[in-house]
C-alpha cells in the first residue's frame, strides 16, 4: 500500500505522463468472501488513487494503462468509465494472420516452404499465438538440422514434426474460428452427408426449391 502511494505521488509531480499497470488482475482481483483482508484494502486503495486522479484537475493528465491476460479475473468496479474508459482486445491471430506470421518468421531460417504449405500451416495451427509460431519456426529448424543434410533447410516436413511438442496458448481461453472443412474432406457416410447438405445446406443456397 506504501508503495501504490508512493507511484501516485511520483506520477502527480511527473503529470502528465502515462502510468502503465501490467497483469493488473494480480493487483487489482475480484473483490469476494476468499480474497484476504490486505488483497481487498490494496483493490480500494488503487480504486480510491484512480478516482482521486480523475478528478483533479492537477493531476488530469495522467494517463491509466492496464494489461492483463484474465480480464474474466479483474475487479469489474476497475472497468468502469472514468477509470479505464475504453477495453481493447488483441485476440489471438486468424489463419491469414498465422500465414503473415509464419512468413516472416521464416525467413531467418534456410527453407524450402512453399506458400501452398504456408497455407496448409497456418489453417492447421488454430489457437496459436505468435510465439508459438516462432517457436515452431524454431523447433523446425532444429529438426532440419537433425536431418544432417547439407545445406540445412527447412521443409515442411520438418515442421509437420514440430505440432506435437507446442501447445497453442490461445486453446486456454475461448477461442472460435470456424474451420475451412469441405464434405469432400470428410470420409465415408455419404448417405448422413447428403441428408445434412439437404437439411441444411439447401434451405440456404437454394431456398426457391422449397417454395412447393
Amino acid at each position: 500500500e506504501e508503495k501504490l502511494l508512493k507511484l501516485f505521488d511520483s506520477a502527480k509531480s511527473l503529470s502528465p505522463c502515462i502510468f502503465f499497470m501490467d497483469e493488473i488482475d494480480s493487483l487489482c482481483p475480484k473483490r469476494d468472501s476468499n480474497q484476504s483482508a490486505s488483497s481487498q484494502r490494496i483493490t480500494t486503495l488503487l480504486l480510491t488513487l484512480m478516482d482521486g486522479c480523475s478528478n483533479s484537475k492537477q493531476t488530469a493528465k495522467i494517463y491509466f494503462i492496464g494489461a492483463t491476460n484474465m480480464p474474466s479475473s479483474l475487479e469489474t468496479a476497475l472497468r468502469r468509465p472514468g477509470r479505464f474508459d475504453r477495453e481493447i482486445e488483441i485476440s489471438p491471430p486468424s489463419s491469414a494472420d498465422r500465414f503473415s506470421i509464419l512468413k516472416i518468421m521464416l525467413e531467418h531460417y534456410p527453407n524450402a516452404v512453399t506458400e501452398t504449405d504456408l497455407r496448409v500451416i497456418s489453417d492447421c495451427t488454430h489457437g496459436y499465438v505468435g510465439s508459438d509460431l516462432s517457436l515452431l519456426c524454431k523447433e523446425s529448424f532444429i529438426n532440419a538440422l537433425k536431418d544432417k543434410k547439407e545445406p540445412v533447410t527447412v521443409e515442411f516436413n520438418h515442421i509437420r514434426a514440430a505440432f506435437s511438442k507446442i501447445k497453442p496458448s490461445a486453446m486456454r481461453e475461448v477461442f472460435i474460428e470456424v474451420p475451412r472443412i469441405k464434405w469432400s474432406d470428410i470420409g465415408g457416410q455419404s448417405v448422413t452427408k447428403q441428408k445434412l447438405i439437404e437439411c441444411v445446406e439447401w434451405p440456404i443456397k437454394v431456398p426457391y426449391m422449397f417454395l412447393f
